[in-house]
């Protein structure tokens, strides 16, 4: 894509300067108070075991729901009151295998390797299979008719995008102008998941897309950019500031 000479190249695109077009989740070492003296341990194990900060919140969350449903401390908690909590989210709440498995490895994580309760027997106790369900999957007539009720053009291309190469929401909104190998037909994705890089193919039509869609807002790093209006000359005036696209837009 034709890019500002001004813009740094991939090499020197640093974190800071990368977008990120995922939740933005705080880590809770980082929080000013805790509601116990367990949790805030918890919280520096957390940091300590992982780098990603939505790991550890999501960790961290999933063991604030278990002390809300206790109403203690999580310390506190015997075996018997956590295979409580598990009877209760799995047949009155009835979450998702998914979510139970990711709620047993935050706890096995607190009890077991951070409190040394490795005499519990509740963990092997659990088991979660997921549900065989077949997926809609839409024809491509379908897709069509889709992107053609998109009116804007700014929700209609990111979506275009996400369908043609494979992306996942985050990784479309997070995309720089230095990703994309029009030339080799190569679009690189920075930090997917697990923070990891890898190479996906783009469409020729795609990139020129892209290239037609970056003509218009002309943001200096971010691909899938929005405009505010003029305020001065109302909202049908030419937008005169780029911003990145708010992932709840989408």
């Amino acid at each position: 894509m034709t890019t500002p000479a001004t813009v740094v190249s991939p090499s020197t695109c640093t974190k800071s300067q990368r977008p990120d077009g995922g939740r933005v989740q705080r880590n809770p070492i980082l929080y000013d108070t805790h509601p116990f003296s367990s949790m805030k341990q918890f919280a520096e194990f957390l940091a300590l075991r992982y780098d990603t900060d939505r790991t550890c919140h999501c960790y961290y969350r999933d063991m604030r729901l278990v002390h809300d449903w206790a109403q203690c401390d999580p310390a506190q908690i015997g075996e018997a009151r956590l295979r409580d909590y598990f009877l209760y989210v799995k047949t009155v709440k009835q979450w998702k295998p998914k979510t139970i498995r990711q709620t047993v490895a935050s706890t096995k994580l607190f009890f077991v390797e951070m409190l040394g309760h490795e005499d519990w027997k509740v963990f092997s106790q659990i088991k979660t299979k997921d549900h065989d369900e077949l997926p809609a999957v839409l024809s491509r007539e379908q897709v069509h008719r889709l992107l053609l009720h998109i009116r804007l053009r700014r929700y209609r291309t990111p979506m275009k995008l996400i369908y043609c190469c494979g992306l996942r929401l985050a990784e479309c909104l997070s995309l720089t102008i230095h990703d994309i190998c029009g030339d080799e037909n190569k679009l690189w994705i920075r930090c997917g998941k697990s923070k990891r890089d890898r190479m996906v193919p783009i469409a020729t039509a795609m990139v020129e897309d892209l290239r037609a869609y970056w003509g218009f807002h002309r943001n200096p790093l971010l691909v899938a950019a929005t405009t505010i209006p003029s305020s001065s000359h109302g909202a049908c005036a030419r937008p005169q500031c780029p911003c990145p696209t708010a992932r709840c837009s989408v």
